[in-house]
């Protein structure tokens, strides 16, 4: 293709399938965006090779709609063999199909990774979460004065921050927080009746081997109090795993169920079969033991990923507009 020119392509699935072209003109910074009506089950006739053939003859002239008049011709030649419509069963084997994700380049265990690591990352509500940032303002009032440059310098707190996350993994700033933190029996009480007390121990936080305040302690490593709390639990159980997001719900579905779904769409799926009707025979067989056509879907989609596709020779309509 021509160096004048640029192109971009883009498909997007779904009943309304679309493929965007886009010619940037370098020299008058002309775009030509042709647009073109894909069928339902996402199936693409548009030929790079073709659109660099027209591009070649038809920029010669720096006349827009000779490109999109090219265009077509070659595409009707390139197309000619497909005069009979014809149906096949296919395995997928590029993006799946199903629910979209709302952040696509970041699942749940990169954004875990991301967050684990400091970085920034895009949390399941969509909002963006910025990375910790160290608090260099922060002055302690207290009388054991923390952070007075001979006890403990700017420089040092901000070498702990940085350790810390640099540690990567949730079980490893557990094992810091332990190492950093001593619990004692408590010294004294202060309610007349002992047993009502709710306090039992007494903690001392330690940086770089100096004894610190809470307030500092947390403000140097920018954590919250329940961080530290959660971390010694952890330590009286001896399960450092992050433990989060991994209980099964009370409602969740059987491998056994699965395994049904799995062994039903396996028996009964045939290329004119719509998903609807699988779940509805499956809805008839199984009425002691039913899913959600939701369920049913989800399970086609992430074990089989199968479709029925058309290959038709259509006529390719198309919409311009210039934008300058």
């Amino acid at each position: 293709m021509s160096n004048q020119y640029q192109q971009t392509f883009t498909t997007t699935d779904g009943q309304n399938n679309v493929t965007y072209v886009t010619f940037v003109h370098p020299d008058d910074n002309q775009v030509l965006y042709c647009k073109e009506q894909l069928t339902p089950d996402g199936e693409e006739y548009y030929n790079e090779d073709i659109v660099e053939e027209a591009l070649d003859e038809s920029y010669i002239e720096e006349e827009p709609m000779d490109i999109l008049d090219n265009i077509m011709i070659k595409r009707e030649r390139s197309n000619s063999e497909h005069h009979e419509v014809t149906r096949k069963l296919v395995q997928v084997s590029g993006k799946p199909r199903g629910r979209r994700r709302m952040i696509p380049d970041q699942t749940r265990a990169i954004r875990k990774a991301r967050a684990n690591t400091n970085k920034p990352y895009v949390n399941a509500k969509g909002q963006e979460v910025k990375p910790k940032e160290f608090d260099d303002s922060f002055e302690c009032t207290c009388p054991k004065k923390c952070t007075d440059p001979k006890k403990l310098p700017l420089k040092t707190r901000r070498q702990i921050f940085n350790m810390f996350w640099n540690i990567g993994s949730y079980e490893g700033r557990c094992a810091f927080l332990n190492s950093c933190v001593n619990e004692l029996p408590k010294k004294r009480t202060y309610t007349k009746n002992k047993e009502m007390s709710r306090r039992k121990m007494t903690r001392k936080y330690f940086l770089k081997g100096v004894e610190v305040c809470k307030t500092t302690f947390t403000k140097t490593l920018m954590i919250s109090n329940s961080r530290i709390d959660v971390s010694l639990q952890k330590m009286e159980t001896e399960n450092f795993n992050d433990e989060r997001g991994k209980k099964k719900t009370a409602n969740a579905f059987s491998d056994e169920k699965k395994e049904k779904v799995i062994t039903h769409i396996k028996s009964n799926f045939v290329p004119d079969a719509s998903l609807r009707g699988l779940w509805s025979n499956y809805q008839m067989s199984h009425s002691d033991d039913p899913v959600s056509e939701s369920y049913y879907k989800r399970i086609f989609y992430e074990n089989f990923n199968l479709k029925t596709k058309k290959i038709v020779k259509k006529k390719i309509k198309y919409d311009v507009e210039t934008i300058e």
